[in-house]
């Protein structure tokens, strides 16, 4: 009877897309803290909660890049339209005029 019901089980429960996913080497802390995750906000589900991770950091990494983007943009900007210095005349001790400034 319990053969049965676990063939049931795996009949309804296992989706004809999924795969399996064994990873070695996983810090114990790192492991528990994933468990964590997923039995607080999946429900036990470590699927969803891959997915959900990894569309996050991918979500992070796009606006992370835009952002530097505009500011590379913003700076690039900003030296394009620097007001030039102004020239200026010094007297130097030996009487001499010298002038400086400006590019």
């Amino acid at each position: 009877m319990m053969d049965e019901i676990e063939n049931i089980k795996k009949k309804v429960f296992r989706h004809p897309n999924s795969t399996d996913l064994y990873m070695k080497r996983v810090p114990k802390e790192i492991a528990e803290k994933f468990k964590e995750l997923a039995n607080s906000k999946f429900l036990g589900d470590y699927g969803v909660c891959l997915m959900w991770l990894i569309e996050g950091f991918q979500k992070k990494d796009q606006e992370v890049y835009a952002f530097l983007e505009n500011h590379e943009q913003r700076i690039s900007n900003l030296e394009e339209n620097k007001p030039d210095k102004p020239k200026r005349e010094i007297r130097m001790v030996d009487g001499s005029k010298k002038r400086i400034g400006g590019e």
